[in-house]
């Protein structure tokens, strides 16, 4: 994560004798010089109101942030997979100098990134449940971050501002989670992402046996049910057939609620590198559904 010190000096920050838990981080970068022009990279650790998960989340503002008090950013929140970390989106994707260049170009605009961890109990396989009796995987994804979020930064509070990606694992969590929470995301892009729950040897019962906690984990199943207008981006690469086949599944989905594109390449597997070539026109779309309405 040092690689990042050009973005600025990530910095950890503790709950203690605040009433958000980015307060601390505000009130000392307000304090530095430059910082409103600057943006920055930071991390803290979040435990979360309700799901009780504590896990570090790391957070990328764009290099106009603070600049206008009134401002209230759109929010892109980006999920890795499985046993992946938040910061392959900083190294491997190349997520700032993509978003810089997009930016630069004219073809997307800037978002507030937000990067929670997924894998908060180590080494088991989550799949971003609410575990009946374990973590509160989901819950900590689709409400303590973005609370945290709202609470601690000049971020909008409006469902049709925030969006959720993610790669691989982190693909069919991005769907899940707005699925699931579409009172705080109106757009979710699984890159690589699959759409039915996986069980294996890493991550136990992560139902209760209960087929109403496996329904309600089922994106294929949520996206029929969704009652809020929607979009959604299936990324894919034709050399990934797992992939492709679930991405024919979500495309037979039929709610009026639920606009669905696709952007599948032809040659690619299933690696970061396909990925972050692909992020450029994720974020380029991206931006036609969450225009910036708050331009400077």
């Amino acid at each position: 994560f040092g690689n990042y010190a050009a973005y600025n000096n990530p910095i950890i920050q503790s709950q203690k004798e605040t009433t958000s838990p980015l307060d601390t981080y505000i009130r000392s970068t307000r304090s530095s010089l430059g910082f409103h022009s600057n943006g920055g990279v930071f991390s803290f650790v979040l435990t979360g109101a309700k799901s009780a998960v504590t896990a570090p989340v790391y957070v990328y503002l764009p290099p106009t942030y603070g600049a206008d008090a009134k401002k209230k950013w759109p929010v892109l929140m980006l999920l890795p997979g499985y046993p992946g970390v938040p910061t392959t989106w900083f190294h491997a994707m190349d997520i700032i100098r993509i978003i810089r260049h997009e930016v630069s170009t004219g073809f997307a605009h800037d978002f507030v990134l937000v990067l929670p961890t997924l894998s908060v109990v180590p080494p088991r396989d989550t799949e971003c449940t609410d575990i009946p009796g374990g973590p509160q995987v989901n819950t900590w994804l689709g409400v303590d971050v973005p609370q945290a979020m709202i609470s601690g930064l000049s971020v909008s509070q409006d469902r049709k501002d925030w969006a959720i990606t993610g790669y691989s694992t982190g693909g069919f969590c991005a769907a899940k989670v707005m699925l699931s929470h579409s009172e705080q995301f109106s757009v979710a892009i699984p890159i690589a992402g699959y759409f039915s729950p996986y069980k294996g040897k890493l991550t136990g019962d992560l139902f209760g046996g209960s087929v109403a906690v496996l329904d309600a984990n089922s994106p294929l199943l949520l996206a029929k049910a969704l009652t809020l207008p929607s979009h959604m981006l299936l990324v894919g690469s034709s050399q990934d057939p797992g992939v492709m086949g679930d991405i024919a599944k979500m495309m037979t989905v039929r709610n009026p609620n639920l606009v669905i594109d696709q952007l599948v390449d032809q040659h690619g597997g299933h690696t970061t590198k396909v990925w972050k070539s692909q992020l450029p026109r994720i974020l380029d779309w991206l931006s036609t559904k969450i225009p910036h309405l708050y331009t400077l």
